[in-house]
C-alpha cells in the first residue's frame, strides 16, 4: 500500500510503501505501518526530489523497539513497533500528515 505526505501531488512525489494503516487515526490523518527499510527508502527518494530539504538518510535508525528519524534541522521523531510484516518489524508512523492517493 502506498501513502503520501499531505499537501504534495502524489504523482510527483515519493510514496511510502507500507504494510497497512492503523485503524485509529492521528489528528484525522492515517497512520501507516511501515518497516525501517521502507521508511529509509522513502527518505532516500525524498532526498533525491528535494536535495536541499530536511531529508537526512543517516538520520533513520532503530533503537530497541523504536524507529527514530532525525532530519537535517535537528527535529527528531520516535515511532513504536506496531507489528510484523514478513518477519520485519513495522512501526506506527504517527505525527506526520499521511494520506492515501
Amino acid at each position: 500500500m502506498a501513502v503520501y505526505l499531505d499537501g504534495h501531488e502524489p504523482s510527483a512525489t515519493p510514496a511510502l510503501d507500507c504494510a497497512g494503516v492503523r485503524h485509529q487515526r492521528w489528528n484525522g490523518f492515517i497512520v501507516p505501518l511501515a518497516t525501517a527499510d521502507s521508511f529509509r527508502a522513502f527518505v532516500a527518494a525524498w532526498k533525491l526530489v528535494d536535495p536541499h530539504g530536511p531529508w537526512r538518510l543517516e538520520g533513520v535508525r532503530t533503537e530497541g523497539d523504536r524507529l527514530v528519524y532525525e532530519d537535517r534541522d535537528g527535529a527528531v521523531d520516535y515511532w513504536v513497533a506496531g507489528g510484523t510484516e514478513d518477519r520485519a518489524t513495522t512501526y506506527e508512523l504517527d505525527g506526520w500528515m499521511w494520506v492515501e492517493a
